[in-house]
């Protein structure tokens, strides 16, 4: 929007008796380029998009049928929504609405999240993501741990298209932690100084009685977050791991939500996964746990507003009146940084305990759907090969024609007496004949020459 860049509503009306119907039906904008968009109004500005005017004949007024509403007032309502819309529709918050702001201080995402998409605490969210009701005896529970988003509801988006938005406010697994509303909130709180002659801020060095700065806390912050969420290691040198000082050069966009991704494609899950009733009241275990925490946050976080504001509700209107504390009046800056400390690390402790404690809620489904999951089996199971088959000899291929016939065993030749030696003494009459040489074994088990061999008889000895 701006001075010299008009927007139009169009409206239809017809008069039926003494009714008024009026039909809202799309909106015309222009941008700062120069171009010009039409859409329909959005359900959350406008749910119906007929609305009847009646009048009251005896005094003569008009109001909108069924609601009670003046006139003047239903539009006054309206033109508060449409405003803020087409602020958004004229241009991002980078180009148009937030033009010459440091990026640390633009408030358009946070002011819509809060207004439009009002997210969950993390940590209900979080126990919804374990356990999608109480474990009720023997039914299956529901668990939404690879399912980042539930709850879901249709609305406008920045742009003011219509899509669908979820109130979880958990990173999808292997996005950005910057898509958590909460923890992109907080990470402006970190931010302290203001730079001398320039519009940018930053965070302080300056080491608080307890010896840390808003620089080491971010630090230590977003290391934590980037453990928890399974994104610690040098994505170029999967052996070591990322430095604070680059995690902290990167913040929330440079950290991925890769354990949810890891461990649901571990166990082959991408949406809901049911859980026995057993194993859904261990896990109720944890999710009684955060909602303590939430319990405990809640409390602290009401503290922290009685500090900065005073809030009183007026007994005539019944609206509530805010208005800055005597504390903050009389103290000045130097309080207000003090709290917004201490208020810095209430929600550090906060997402920290509340991720923690999922994670091991998270993991206990995990084993539970490992444990239940049978090994798979070889494509092709090697065959065990018969005992008997290492000692039997090999078939032939074929059989023969016919039986061989038995081979017929040589009639054993007597034994010769071996020849007398040229020169040796005659044997004397009656004389025992000398012992007969043991039969030369069989051809098969002698061992056969090499071919080539020549024979021990041919060698000469000479």
């Amino acid at each position: 929007m701006g001075d010299k860049l008009p927007s139009y509503i169009d409206i239809y009306a017809i008069k039926e008796g003494t009714q008024v119907k009026m039909e809202m039906q799309s909106i015309r904008y222009s941008l700062k380029t120069g171009s010009s968009k039409t859409m329909d109004i959005p359900d959350d500005v406008l749910s119906s998009k007929i609305v009847t005017i009646q009048s009251s004949i005896p005094d003569d007024t008009f109001q909108i049928a069924n609601t009670g509403q003046s006139i003047p007032d239903f539009f006054d309502a309206f033109f508060q929504e449409i405003v803020v819309l087409l602020r958004n529709l004229s241009g991002d918050a980078t180009t148009v609405a937030e033009t010459g702001i440091a990026e640390e201080l633009r408030m358009t995402r946070t002011i819509y999240n809060l207004t439009k998409v009002k997210p969950l605490g993390h940590c209900i969210a979080r126990a919804l993501q374990l356990l999608q009701s109480q474990p009720f005896e023997d039914k299956t529970a529901l668990s939404y741990i690879c399912r980042a988003k539930f709850l879901e509801k249709t609305g406008t988006d920045l742009e003011g298209k219509k899509t669908t938005v979820t109130r979880s406010g958990i990173p999808e697994p292997g996005s950005s932690l910057d898509n958590s509303p909460g923890m992109a909130a907080l990470s402006q709180l970190f931010y302290e100084i203001i730079y001398e002659a320039t519009p940018k801020i930053g965070m302080s060095e300056r080491k608080e009685a307890d010896g840390r700065s808003s620089l080491d806390e971010y630090r230590t912050f977003m290391k934590n977050m980037a453990i928890l969420f399974g994104d610690f290691k040098d994505p170029t040198d999967p052996t070591k791991d990322r430095s604070v000082e680059d995690l902290g050069r990167q913040g929330l966009k440079g950290i991925k939500n890769r354990k949810d991704k890891e461990l649901c494609k571990k166990i082959g899950v991408d949406d809901t996964l049911s859980l026995p009733n057993q194993t859904a009241k261990q896990i109720n275990q944890y999710v009684r746990q955060l909602f303590q925490i939430q319990l405990q946050h809640a409390a602290k976080c009401g503290a922290i507003f009685k500090k900065l504001f005073s809030i009183q509700r007026d007994k005539t209107s019944k609206q509530f009146k805010i208005s800055l504390s005597n504390n903050i009046i009389t103290n000045g800056f130097p309080e207000i940084q003090r709290i917004n400390t201490e208020a810095r690390r209430l929600l550090v402790d906060y997402y920290s305990r509340c991720e923690v404690t999922y994670r091991e809620g998270m993991q206990r489904i995990v084993d539970y759907k490992l444990s239940t999951v049978a090994p798979p089996a070889p494509l092709i199971a090697p065959m065990a090969r018969p005992l008997a088959a290492l000692a039997a000899p090999a078939r032939p291929l074929a059989a023969p024609a016919r039986a061989a016939r038995a081979p017929v065993a040589p009639a054993a030749r007597p034994p010769v007496a071996p020849a007398r030696a040229p020169g040796a003494p005659a044997r004397p009459p009656g004389a025992p004949a000398p012992a007969a040489r043991p039969p030369v074994a069989a051809a098969i088990t002698a061992p056969r020459a090499a071919p080539g061999a020549v024979p021990r008889r041919a060698l000469n000895t000479t």
